[in-house]
């Protein structure tokens, strides 16, 4: 009895998980099945992450420090912009840009409240900056990795049109007669 009870209950949940658009995972496939699958990425160095945005054309520049060692950080360009690379463990990806306008906290947190997934604030040294981080640890994609990373170019393309809309003054009223 109680084997026929298992099986009611898993096919009734079967058809509840078809019925709201979600579906059971499958058995895991053997290897050769496998094989077309990506890898996935479940951590990342700062030398792996700079062979992704060169493989996504992105020129990027790691300096030395002044003992001769390289630093812990490179930096590319996008949209015109200089964006900062870091990984701050091997479970994640940092992204920013300092910006160098003096934007009012009301511009910053008027970004903030409607837009997700990058942010712009003001640091403990008062600079300005927007970033974003990139989560690898528990599993991504190389095309997970680029396809944020392109997300964050185009954010911070719009941030500063963003910015350079809200610098400029606002026309005078006009007289109302």
């Amino acid at each position: 009895m109680i084997l026929k009870l298992t099986a009611v209950v898993i096919l009734s949940l079967g058809a509840s998980c078809q019925a709201s658009g979600q579906s059971l995972q499958s058995t895991p496939k053997p290897e050769s099945a496998s094989a077309a699958q990506p890898e996935i990425i479940t951590s990342i160095t700062l030398e792996s992450l700079q062979k992704i945005l060169q493989s996504m054309g992105f020129e990027c520049t790691r300096d030395r420090d002044q003992k001769g060692n390289l630093e812990n950080f490179f930096i590319f360009q996008a949209e015109g912009y200089k964006v900062v690379a870091r990984t701050p463990s091997p479970g994640s990806i940092w992204l920013y840009n300092v910006f160098t306008d003096d934007v009012p906290l009301e511009t910053v947190n008027e970004w903030n409240q409607n837009n997700n997934f990058n942010h712009a604030y003001i640091s403990r040294e008062e600079k300005l900056l927007f970033d974003t981080d990139i989560v690898v640890r528990g599993g991504v994609t190389k095309e997970n990795i680029e396809v944020q990373v392109k997300d964050f170019r185009d954010a911070l393309a719009r941030w500063a049109r963003f910015v350079i809309d809200h610098s400029r003054p606002k026309a005078p009223d006009s007289p109302k007669h």
